[in-house]
């Protein structure tokens, strides 16, 4: 558990610094722009790639009623 936690600190301190880092040396609107483009990306990724895991997700007309 220790490693974890101090992966996350680390990530959570190094994430911010890196990115006003590059948004100090290459500026707001081209750094925006580069994080909205791997934004959608990612988006785009899973929208693409990342099946359903819920049955019969394909086919919404054969579904049953679940009994309480």
């Amino acid at each position: 558990m220790g490693l974890l936690a101090t992966a996350l600190a680390v990530g959570g301190v190094a994430g911010p610094v890196l990115t006003g880092y590059l948004i100090q040396h290459l500026g707001f609107t081209r750094m925006f722009l580069l994080f909205a483009a791997i934004a959608a990306a990612g988006a785009a990724w899973f929208q693409l790639w990342v099946r359903e895991t819920r049955d019969g997700a394909q086919d919404e007309s054969t579904r049953q009623p679940v009994a309480a």
